[in-house]
């Protein structure tokens, strides 16, 4: 079973001379890592079940009590942030839809940014993931067919986009899905997301992101989710605008739970995949992966202010603060 996750000495030495440079062209100009597929459909669903149960019963008898503990608890913690806050995100767009006012847009603006840099910092999970080669059956995969699937992450937060892919932007009043007549559902949105184009993002953060805030020197107003005292076009614009949003935190959040479920302790596949991996293997691995970060994390802090950034400094801070943490983790579970 081991086999399956650990990667040959060769090909590791290459990835440890490689991570830097990598890791660090991901914090500085990106979101995208690994993606997601459709988590709300039944199929998918059971898959993830499954499988996270069968790797689970098989392997969790053997979990460390230190360091893949102190790990898992960890992610726990703040995978229960991430939810929490996506959770909230969700409840002020039902707000701003059904109440939009100043007020209503200004809350949900507060709480994209409270739960994208709660996210943010799960970046350092995934990366130690991916560097041990443990890749989910159901949430790390790409597929084209049977059915179009989507990464985990690239579900959630997927970066940069193209803002006319999806609503009117300066000079093109009536670009993009709102003003198109594709149907606004799960699956289309599934189908639209990447479609042709990395840059084509119809589902996640950023697609939240641009529908709350608009465009640099465009800015959303609140008309933008009225239909009162509207003409008929953009009455039609403003309900789709409010049918898109709803579902694009409803998605957000499961996707977001999908990613928490994969690291429960009792069950979950990432935990039960740690652990039929040496331990000095793990160590390494991640004390690698927590030093990149601290470095990129340094390197993007004399940048912001400077050029346009994904990170902010907030979202910076949290992850300095797990990648301290993981520091401290692996020192005070250090076997003599």
């Amino acid at each position: 079973m081991a086999g399956q996750y650990k990667l040959s000495e060769a090909k590791k030495k290459d990835m440890i001379r490689g991570l830097f440079t990598t890791f660090c062209c991901l914090a500085l100009f990106g979101c995208s890592e690994p993606s997601t597929p459709d988590i709300t459909s039944s199929k998918t669903s059971s898959a993830i079940n499954k499988q996270s149960s069968d790797i689970g019963n098989r392997q969790i008898a053997t979990l460390s009590t230190s360091l893949i503990d102190q790990m898992v608890k960890e992610s726990n913690r703040l995978l229960t942030e991430t939810s929490n806050a996506a959770a909230k995100l969700q409840s002020s767009i039902d707000k701003l839809t059904t109440q939009p006012s100043k007020e209503s847009l200004q809350e949900a603006h507060q709480q994209w940014s409270l739960a994208h840099d709660t996210y943010i910092s799960t970046r350092l999970l995934r990366q130690w993931l991916k560097s041990l080669n443990i890749i989910h059956p159901v949430l790390d995969v790409t597929l084209s067919s049977p059915e179009l699937v989507h990464t985990n992450h690239n579900r959630i937060d997927q970066y940069p986009l193209i803002p006319g892919y999806l609503d009117k932007v300066q000079g093109y009043p009536l670009s993009g899905l709102i003003h198109s007549e594709i149907e606004l559902t799960k699956d289309s949105l599934n189908q639209e997301h990447l479609l042709g184009d990395s840059a084509y993002v119809a589902l996640g953060f950023h697609a939240l992101e641009f529908m709350l805030f608009g465009e640099s020197g465009n800015p959303r107003i609140v008309a933008d989710f009225s239909i009162e005292n509207t003409s008929k076009s953009q009455n039609q614009s403003a309900k789709r605008r409010a049918k898109y949003l709803k579902l694009l935190s409803k998605l957000l959040k499961q996707d977001i739970e999908a990613f928490s479920v994969s690291w429960n302790r009792l069950d979950g596949y990432y935990p039960a995949a740690l652990a039929t991996i040496p331990e000095e293997e793990l160590r390494a691995s991640l004390r690698q992966i927590a030093e990149v970060e601290l470095e990129a994390c340094r390197q993007i802090q004399m940048l912001i202010g400077k050029q346009a950034m994904h990170d902010t400094k907030s979202s910076i801070a949290a992850r300095i603060s797990l990648a301290n943490r993981v520091i401290e983790t692996l020192e005070s579970t250090r076997q003599n």
